[in-house]
């Protein structure tokens, strides 16, 4: 079993946690005036959802709105 193999899921090679990097990047994005909503509360499927499957990188509708 190699490295990358035994990583764990949402820990990077070097030790970084995905979710720490998400948050603080959600954090300093929401201090510049940004809207940031949290990934599982808009995810396919929940009432929130701003995408119909996670094969849609932008999200369609809220840029229209942003237009």
């Amino acid at each position: 079993m190699n490295a990358f193999e035994r990583r764990e899921v949402g820990v990077a090679p070097a030790g970084i946690i995905e979710s720490h990097v998400e948050e603080a990047m959600r954090a300093w994005l929401g201090e510049l005036g940004y809207e940031t909503a949290y990934g599982p509360d808009v995810e396919p499927e929940k009432p929130a959802a701003e995408r119909d499957n996670f094969t849609e990188v932008v999200l369609s509708r809220r840029l229209r709105a942003a237009l």
